[in-house]
């Protein structure tokens, strides 16, 4: 017989629990052993994340402290007893339900007394001071004398005191948080129709009404209303598909609702078809970019032009700093080139200038024909007429881009 066999009939009776911290939690524990003080650290270490009292940060530490009292098994002591229901109230879910002096009297029927639940009320404070950012432990004993009993901290009154200043603990609570809830189709735009988002918020102000005993009756029509504000079409045609049914009868809860959105809201992402242009859409997309396309090339095409009215070189110019190289020099103004019609003068007055209309140049000049020295002219290249001139460079007829149904309110003429 091998000795695992011949062990089996010696192994001692194995005593089940779910953590280390459940394990004889009916009994003290003995401190002056190693694993008494090992329980002791990892029952006392911070928190994952430390909380600063902020109201939006609670949640997060209320979640993080009910996983570590399961751990510990530190429920004794944070189920307060409601004498008038004869129940008890889960202090880390129904924490607004529950008064402080309620807590007190609780505490101090263990918190002095040689017992388990002692021990884990001190595990339980100190646990909370350890996961609390400086500031926040600075903020919360200043009220040290509302989270002791005869100079013995209390973990419970403690948790109250931090939960306490942590968010408004008022009547008018719980109207704030109904008022919220009627209004989700407006919080939804402002988070730009992030549906995960938006339904943790709502989960977010349905356990603060839990935590102070409070319920809504009219979540489903909030959440149908504040769906249908989302800026995804497609996703509000199968919401209201989900309504249509709902009014026809089909049984369908918030929570279901919910899920089916979010599920929903995760398939088109993955798809990349939330918030994608309709067909309509790309049709109007489409119109702009030619509309912009047009611009630019008439933008282009006047650039080319002004380029082209510069002459680059004159027959004998030459530019000032440059002797001897060939000068440049700007057309001739459009007026300058038009011939005198039959019968008109061949002198006129422009611009405090008297101006000589020149057969040989083709233009108007401040010099007399009879004394042309022929300057800038140059044999065989007759200069253009206005007249030839605009049939080189004029853009085509306008062209009216119109941009059907969806842009009537956009009309541009382009010139190109």
């Amino acid at each position: 017989m091998s000795d695992v066999d011949s062990n089996q009939g010696e192994a001692t009776e194995v005593v089940f629990a779910l953590t280390p911290g459940r394990l004889k939690s009916d009994q003290i524990i003995d401190f002056s052993t190693t694993a008494g003080r090992k329980l002791y650290k990892s029952a006392t270490e911070p928190l994952m994340s430390l909380h600063d009292l902020s109201a939006e940060n609670l949640r997060d530490f209320i979640v993080l402290l009910e996983q570590r009292a399961k751990i510990y098994d530190w429920n004794d002591i944070l189920e307060i007893p409601d004498e008038e229901n004869e129940t008890f109230i889960p202090l880390l879910k129904q924490y607004g339900t529950v008064l402080l002096e309620d807590v007190r009297e609780h505490a101090k029927t263990y918190v002095n007394n040689e017992c388990r639940a002692a021990q884990e009320s001190q595990q339980l404070a100190d646990c909370i001071l350890n996961s609390l950012t400086v500031e926040a432990r600075n903020s919360v004993t200043l009220c040290e004398d509302e989270y002791t009993i005869q100079g013995t901290i209390s973990g419970t009154c403690l948790l109250k005191v931090v939960i306490r200043e942590s968010h408004i603990d008022t009547n008018a609570t719980t109207r704030i948080i109904r008022e919220e809830l009627t209004k989700l189709d407006t919080y939804i735009v402002s988070i730009d129709s992030d549906i995960i988002k938006f339904n943790e918020h709502v989960k977010d102000l349905l356990n603060k009404l839990k935590s102070r005993g409070a319920t809504t009756h009219d979540l489903l029509a909030n959440l149908f209303k504040a769906y249908k504000a989302v800026s995804d079409k497609q996703f509000v045609k199968y919401i209201d598909s989900k309504k249509n049914d709902y009014d026809e009868g089909k049984d369908i809860t918030s929570s279901q609702l919910m899920l089916l959105a979010a599920n929903r809201y995760k398939t088109m992402k993955q798809d990349q078809e939330w918030n994608a242009p309709s067909q309509e859409q790309e049709q109007i997309i489409a119109l702009q970019a030619e509309v912009k396309r047009l611009k630019v090339s008439k933008a282009n095409k006047s650039d080319h032009n002004k380029e082209s009215e510069i002459e680059t070189t004159t027959s004998t110019g030459t530019s000032k700093g440059n002797k001897g190289k060939k000068g440049c020099r700007k057309r001739k103004p459009k007026w300058m080139l038009i011939p005198p019609k039959q019968g008109e003068s061949h002198k006129k007055k422009m611009n405090g200038k008297t101006y000589n209309w020149c057969p040989k140049h083709e233009a108007w000049g401040v010099h007399l024909p009879s004394e042309c020295e022929g300057k800038g002219y140059i044999p065989g290249k007759r200069k253009e007429t206005p007249k030839e001139e605009e049939s080189q460079t004029s853009m085509p007829p306008k062209k009216k881009v119109k941009i059907a149904e969806a842009l009537s309110s956009i009309l541009m003429d382009d010139e190109f």
